[in-house]
């Protein structure tokens, strides 16, 4: 089965209004997407796509910092759809810094 890494980057998820658009841009959720973590979570629960979607945070330290306790309780969010959703991974990846040759840790 193959496999699609939907990467976030935590630099840009600096607001907690924004965070949503973020989400709806990276996952082209669909209209009717309530844009807060209930409605993350019925649809990441209810992905069922051929491929197994893996979904992978860097720079975590930056979102928390940026958005607290909403950036907590958002990664929640995807662990818990992901221990209910077999299709669905999450993991965070702290990253030193990016250059042409891949990323550095």
């Amino acid at each position: 089965m193959s496999k699609i890494v939907a990467m976030l980057d935590g630099r840009y998820m600096v607001e907690k209004n924004q965070v949503h658009e973020y989400l709806v841009n990276k996952f082209n959720f669909p209209s009717y997407y309530g844009k807060n973590l209930d409605a993350l979570y019925d649809l990441l629960v209810t992905y069922n796509n051929d491929e197994e979607l893996m979904i992978l945070l860097i720079y975590p330290e930056v979102f928390i910092d940026n958005i607290g306790q909403y950036a907590l309780d958002m990664i929640q969010t995807f662990r818990d759809a992901s221990a209910h959703n077999r299709k669905l991974s999450f993991k965070m990846k702290k990253i030193a810094y990016v250059s042409d040759q891949g990323l550095f840790e």
